[in-house]
């Protein structure tokens, strides 16, 4: 009777292993990120030697309050917010705002008041024909078209302006609510306005280069 002879062969490794437990591909990977990471180093090092440099960027934070936009019938009204300016220690507060009237005739803003006070219209003074002063017109004229600004007055202009007498007095950050009344627009809904501090602008910004990227010369 024949015997049956088993013959044992061990396991062969995979072509696509290698000791240590990582396949080839995984292992040519490392190797090309090793030397891209290389390339990158020498690169920027020979950059840098060469001359060359990256222009230098300046970054600027948006303010963290931001003004109201809001329209009233054929008026725009941008950049709304409460401002301040401090004299003898005390604060006082004005409406900040820029008015655009888009209809073919003159507006008028008649009226502003807010549940926080009460507000007052400090309309621009005239010149006659005789160069003196005439009393104003009664609240902030809207010629067609060209942009009015209100906000907090300088000594010496004569610009309309809106003071605003608020209790308690609002902190920055806080909002106040406000209506303002047109003669032809007529009246805006509740406008939520923001306290900024004083000389703080509410245009956002962008970080920008501040210069440019500098070549060096060609060897001749």
């Amino acid at each position: 009777m024949a015997r049956k002879v088993s013959t044992l062969t061990e396991p062969s490794t995979p072509h696509h292993v290698v000791p240590g437990g990582l396949a080839l591909k995984e292992r040519e990977l490392i190797v090309r990120r090793a030397v891209v990471a290389t390339v990158f180093v020498v690169s920027a090092a020979t950059l840098s030697a060469c001359g060359f440099e990256a222009p230098a960027i300046e970054t600027t934070e948006k303010p963290s309050i931001q003004a109201v936009d809001v329209k009233v019938a054929a008026v725009d009204v941008d950049d709304t917010a409460i401002t301040t300016t401090t004299v003898n220690g005390v604060p006082h507060y004005w409406l900040q705002a820029t008015f655009v009237n888009n209809g073919r005739t003159s507006d008028t803003l008649t009226r502003v008041t807010t549940t926080s006070g009460t507000m007052t219209i400090n309309p621009a003074a005239t010149a006659g024909s005789t160069g003196a002063s005439q009393p104003p017109a009664a609240g902030v004229v809207l010629p067609p078209g060209i942009p009015v600004e209100i906000g907090s007055p300088v000594p010496g202009a004569t610009g309309p302006s809106v003071s605003a007498a608020l209790s308690p007095p609002p902190q920055v950050g806080d909002y106040v609510t406000v209506v303002l009344t047109f003669a032809q627009a007529g009246t805006s809904a509740r406008i939520q306005v923001p306290l900024i501090p004083a000389g703080e602008t509410t245009n956002p910004t962008q970080p920008l280069p501040t210069g440019t990227a500098s070549v060096p010369p060609a060897i001749s």
